[in-house]
């Protein structure tokens, strides 16, 4: 790892300890409103196909591929940040700190 790369990472991990990582009302909300669109989209697709087949399945395939990747996104999200807390409790903060000390110098 570069040493760049390594000086970004530990930062973040530095950040993280720092934070709470309790979800939100607001990305509670942003979340069930994204899914929300989503779904709407996927039923006019859906209700499209009858109508015109040729494009519309394409356009459903496309959909489906995009909606598979954002849940998955989503899922991983969501266990890492739940995850945290006890991964936190791992990691020896004045090492980290050491370890961004020698970067820097």
């Amino acid at each position: 790892m570069k040493r760049a790369e390594e000086k970004r990472l530990l930062i973040s991990v530095l950040a993280n300890l720092d934070t709470d990582t309790s979800e939100s009302i607001v990305a509670r909300a942003k979340r069930e409103i994204c899914m929300l669109a989503v779904g709407v989209l996927f039923a006019i697709v859906v209700l499209g196909t009858f109508i015109e087949p040729n494009i519309y399945k394409v356009l459903l395939g496309i959909l489906a591929f995009a909606v598979g990747l954002m849940i998955g996104f989503m899922s991983f999200r969501r266990y890492s940040a739940k995850q945290w807390p006890v991964v936190a409790k791992c990691i020896d903060r004045s090492k980290v700190e050491a370890r961004l000390r020698e970067l820097d110098a």
